[in-house]
């Protein structure tokens, strides 16, 4: 009888886990410039084409003031491999906004949402 209850809460451990392991792989190819993809898996030939035919950038990353501190945004970046020094930090009333490269290398921009507190501004270069 005590077997159930253990064997669902090692389950929400193992799906947590494994929940994370996703989101930290979507940030990577996001990263990476695979933003303009979406697939559940990492592999190049499972990617279907997004809104662009062409890979997407992170322009800036987008973080909730109502959730981040600025130090708690950079540490977010600098965890997953964005840039975060002090001189690309924007302090807005609604974001902590941390540019990742100039706007004007960019054709067209969108936002898309990471997570409901994170989101970043896309885009193809020109």
């Amino acid at each position: 009888m005590i077997w159930y209850p253990l064997g669902v809460f090692f389950l929400g451990i193992i799906i947590a886990r494994a929940s994370g392991r996703f989101l930290d792989n979507v940030f990577k190819a996001h990263r990476k410039g695979l933003v303009g993809y979406y697939s559940i898996g990492a592999a190049p030939e499972s990617m279907e084409v997004g809104r662009w035919k062409t890979p997407s950038d992170v322009q800036t990353l987008l973080f909730s003031r109502n959730k981040f501190s600025p130090s708690k945004a950079k540490q977010w970046a600098q965890s997953r491999g964005f840039r975060y020094g002090n001189e690309w930090i924007d302090i807005t009333d609604d974001y902590v906004r941390i540019r990742q490269a100039d706007p004007s290398e960019f054709r067209t921009f969108r936002t898309i949402e990471f997570t409901p507190d994170i989101k970043a501004v896309i885009g193809p270069r020109s």
